[in-house]
């Protein structure tokens, strides 16, 4: 589904439990996702440049969000990560500019090299006690 420039919504289907390497990058109308229990796995740059992200619901199901998973959406402004993650991939945030909030569960112990990077909108970020690894350039700019 990468680029395509039709796709608004999406709710995937249950039985789902991986979205590969680049699965919906650059579709640029999409506004709103919304991903099953039965994903486990968020792959590397999955909705890279997504312009108009603005919602995106995550269960807890999710233990691995790849490389650079929501790099360049632009739009989005509010990201919850479940209580199932334990590390924050490399850049997986980068560039998402319209991004104010960033909830990150207590079961966080490491965040990966520019996770929030040229996030030139967030407001307040708190960093769970129990992180013990930060990266390098996390708020690189």
């Amino acid at each position: 589904y990468a680029g395509c420039s039709m796709l608004r919504n999406l709710t995937i289907g249950s039985g789902l439990t991986e979205l590969k390497y680049q699965t919906f990058c650059n579709c640029d109308a999409l506004t709103s996702v919304t991903i099953p229990d039965s994903v486990t796995t968020i792959g590397f740059e999955a909705f890279r440049d997504c312009d108009n992200l603005a919602n995106v619901t995550l269960p807890c199901s999710v233990i691995n969000i790849g490389y650079a998973a929501f790099y360049g959406c632009s739009a989005l402004t509010r990201l919850v990560l479940p209580n199932s993650i334990t590390s924050i991939g490399r850049a997986v945030v980068y560039a998402c500019s319209s991004l104010t909030d960033l909830v990150i569960p207590q079961s966080v112990t490491s965040i990966g090299d520019y996770a929030f990077s040229k996030c030139s909108s967030l407001e307040k970020i708190e960093i769970p006690y129990g992180v013990e690894t930060i990266s390098q350039y996390l708020f690189y700019y």
